[in-house]
């Protein structure tokens, strides 16, 4: 697990450095791989739901976890900041993950080419619940602090 985590902060300092549409594209792919991966050694031990319920990283992990299929491209976009801006807290400006320029933010589930679909339950309470949890804690987020977000919270997971 060690060299899983270790490789996950070497590709999220990839997608922080990345200067160019096309790095972000291909940085944020590995780092969803490998928060998928961490996921599901995670998601073995059987509490891991109940620790997901009690914890905002948690939710976010498993929000990101629904899309982590989709391309890069098609679950963000590229926002520029706009003039007079207010900053009110500490949580939007300036952070290591949040910086002056443009920023990768998630789609909304509605603006993405293959909708993310609401009738979910189907497969599952599982993916019903990601899907909430993506509306709630990842959609039209920044990028960056929500990948840190799940980073933290399964890297920092005690159940496992």
């Amino acid at each position: 697990m060690d060299d899983l985590i270790s490789d996950l902060d070497v590709v999220l300092e990839s997608l922080r450095r990345a200067s160019t549409l096309q790095e972000e594209r291909i940085a944020l792919s590995g780092v969803l791989d490998h928060l998928y991966k961490l996921r599901c050694l995670r998601e073995s031990d059987s509490s891991y739901r109940d620790r997901v319920r009690a914890d905002r990283g948690g939710k976010v992990a498993e929000a990101i976890s629904l899309i982590r299929g989709d391309m890069t491209h098609d679950v963000t976009k590229e926002i520029e900041p706009k003039s007079k801006m207010l900053h009110p807290g500490e949580d939007l400006f300036p952070s290591e993950d949040l910086f002056p320029g443009k920023q990768l933010i998630w789609l909304y589930a509605c603006e993405m080419v293959d909708q993310l679909h609401q009738d979910l339950r189907s497969r599952g309470e599982n993916q019903y619940s990601r899907y909430e949890y993506y509306g709630r804690y990842v959609a039209g987020q920044p990028v960056l602090q929500t990948v840190v977000a799940a980073r933290d919270f399964l890297v920092n997971d005690a159940g496992s």
